[in-house]
């Protein structure tokens, strides 16, 4: 076994070599070194700064700020304008929404004060403020993990709160073209409802294989610095897509 595993991986690794070349993604080389040192100096990344720095290495991710009080709070929502959401951004709390740590669709400012009156009696401690993404669309997941043998892999397929639940995803030796992150869709089992199911418009396919393609490069730029990388849900609409969460787990926090 172990030498038909090891034959396989050589052959993973002549292809990967191979497709290097059809990859046509631009990254920001010295915006890529600063996220490189940060996260080398780090031992945790909020999603805020999570979200933030994928918007600025060009990947489509919601921005969003950390808002310390209701001072802040309200003028950072002035700023950014209604709807929007509000979550806790207290360190070590995953699943936010099952400890009722998020608000959706706040729009106004007196839903704004009340929201964070509660979330602080619940959750006290940071919040995060972020511009509200209307979810018309599939709840996708992006992800990358570590292979003690392999490094880097990325994981692309249905997110939101099913992906444990149908488990529909496939997984790719990073980086990897547009063309194979869109030949990978066509082999999840529920591909036909990103065909436009039940009258619905059909997703941009286009948009999530290039957005996937583009994180997958990302993924193996940061991979000295980070083992694990969740981006659930990716909201992929029929004209777009977008991250809405992120987490992040870097090597020195598993140490």
């Amino acid at each position: 076994h172990s030498f038909l595993a090891g034959v396989r991986c050589l052959h993973q690794y002549r292809d990967f070599l191979n497709r290097k070349d059809e990859i046509n993604v631009d990254l920001n080389a010295d915006k890529m070194k600063k996220y490189q040192g940060q996260l080398e100096k780090s031992d945790f990344v909020s999603e805020a700064d999570a979200l933030n720095m994928f918007f600025d290495l060009s990947l489509n991710a919601n921005q969003s700020n950390i808002v310390a009080n209701e001072e802040e709070l309200v003028s950072t929502a002035k700023e950014m304008g209604f709807p929007l959401v509000l979550k806790t951004a207290v360190e070590d709390v995953y699943h936010k929404s099952e400890l009722s740590g998020v608000y959706l669709n706040i729009d106004t400012e007196e839903k704004l004060r009340s929201s964070y009156k509660e979330l602080q009696e619940k959750l006290p401690g940071n919040a995060l403020l972020a511009k509200m993404v209307q979810s018309e669309g599939v709840e996708m997941i992006v992800g990358m993990t570590t292979d003690q043998q392999l490094g880097p892999m990325v994981t692309i397929g249905f997110g939101g709160y099913y992906a444990e639940a149908m488990n529909d995803a496939i997984t790719l030796m990073p980086p990897f073209s547009k063309e194979m992150a869109k030949n990978a869709l066509s082999k999840l089992k529920m591909k036909t409802l990103l065909e436009g199911y039940r009258g619905s418009k059909p997703a941009d396919l286009d948009a999530f294989a290039e957005f996937a393609s583009r994180f997958s490069v990302i993924a193996v730029e940061l991979s000295n610095q980070v083992c694990e990388i969740d981006l659930n849900p990716v909201i992929l609409g029929n004209d777009n897509c977008i991250a809405v969460d992120a987490l992040i787990s870097l090597h020195q926090q598993n140490k």
